[in-house]
């Protein structure tokens, strides 16, 4: 008689079986690949920690979380209180804090913050108690989590908020331009020579040393394209550099 299960998903070596409200994995032919015996959420919940998984599976043992792989060997051991993986990595949560472990189940980044970002970019940002940093792919913290607000624009400057006060850091943590702007988002060089600025709550534009090249008088001014448009007083100008 076929095997029956009340739901089969194809993944790319494997197969995610459900019998009886539990998960296991079978291959191809039906074959067992693990025992029945990990819970079952809800197909929306358990897909939302597979869509960026490759070798690897987070499962739900009596209600913790670990890592299997796609033979159904346990990767990371059922002791965890959440997982999601994303490509080579699984991130883990135990008492609120979270850490990143490789899908051999070497743990990459130490469990101990509110919040960590996609460990496959250059910089990923993280945060413990409402204080930012950035840690390398390695788990390596180059940016200790002591900013209220950091933003890298992948060309090489961060901007960075302390103590109420914001400037530009580099990617070894120096200030290049100095902590005495008020935030504002939408500050940063990316491939431009300048960015835009906010002192006294009047906008002006600096340049990658940290000199005017606009004087602080406006109200606003939007740089996304060539002259820009300035605000004072209700009135309208464009500026160029």
């Amino acid at each position: 008689m076929t095997e029956t299960y009340d739901l089969i998903e194809y993944r790319e070596d494997f197969i995610i079986a459900v019998q009886n409200s539990k998960m296991g994995l079978i291959d191809n032919q039906s074959k067992p690949l693990t025992e029945f015996l990990y819970d079952y959420y809800s197909e929306n919940k358990q897909n939302s920690r597979l869509n960026f998984c490759n070798k690897v599976i987070p499962m739900s043992y009596k209600s913790k979380w670990g890592v299997i792989d796609n033979n159904g060997k346990v990767i990371i051991d059922f002791q965890y209180d959440n997982i999601r993986c994303f490509y080579n990595y699984s991130y883990v949560e135990l008492n609120r804090k979270q850490g990143v472990i490789d899908d051999k189940g070497n743990l990459i980044v130490e469990l101990k913050y509110d919040d960590i970002g996609i460990l496959e970019e250059e910089l990923t940002p993280v945060r413990i108690n409402n204080k930012y940093g950035y840690i390398d792919n390695t788990g390596t913290e180059i940016i200790k989590p002591i900013y209220d607000y950091l933003f890298y624009d992948g060309f090489g400057l961060i901007l960075a908020c302390k103590d109420g006060l914001t400037g530009f850091i580099d990617t070894n943590n120096n200030t290049v331009i100095d902590f005495k702007y008020q935030l504002d988002t939408r500050m940063g060089f990316y491939e431009r020579d300048y960015s835009l600025a906010k002192l006294n709550n009047k906008y002006g534009i600096i340049d990658k040393q940290g000199r005017t090249i606009i004087d602080f008088i406006y109200d606003d001014i939007k740089i996304d394209k060539s002259p820009f448009i300035a605000k004072l007083d209700n009135k309208y100008s464009l500026l160029d550099i």
